[in-house]
């Protein structure tokens, strides 16, 4: 089996506070050798934490097409409730979540390559410190 290189790298991380809880997400994108490409965060305030996951990555997606990547890795939160992503499964919930799935779904479509994996908080630096950034306004 061939090694899997991508080439960007999209971090993306959902950062929630408050009652009721108000979300923000962070996502930097890396090329394949680590260098920060673009990061950026949005605040989003009360919503469903799946929707969250959902948007961050669709646009971590946009940007990726932006940089014109045909090979990309997905990294998120080992927190992130989006397993139905990797089985290519419908999305649960409100048409709102199952919308943005779909939009997901169809970005996804323009690259060569991709992969999604779930990795430990730790190595999610970049996207955290922006999502607290648009946390904190």
């Amino acid at each position: 089996m061939q090694k899997f290189n991508p080439e960007c790298v999209i971090f993306a991380f959902v950062k929630a506070s408050g009652k009721p809880q108000k979300y923000s997400f962070g996502v930097a994108i890396t090329n394949s050798r680590g260098d920060m490409q673009v990061g950026f965060s949005r605040f989003l305030g009360i919503c469903d934490r799946v929707e969250a996951e959902l948007r961050s990555i669709k646009l971590g997606l946009e940007q990726a097409a932006r940089l014109k990547c045909e090979k990309i890795e997905i990294r998120v939160d080992k927190d992130y409730q989006i397993s139905f992503l990797q089985k290519h499964r419908s999305a649960p919930g409100k048409e709102g979540v199952k919308s943005l799935y779909i939009q997901v779904q169809d970005a996804l479509v323009q690259f060569r390559l991709h992969r999604l994996l779930q990795i430990p908080r730790e190595q999610m630096v970049e996207a955290m410190k922006l999502a607290e950034q648009a946390q904190e306004g």
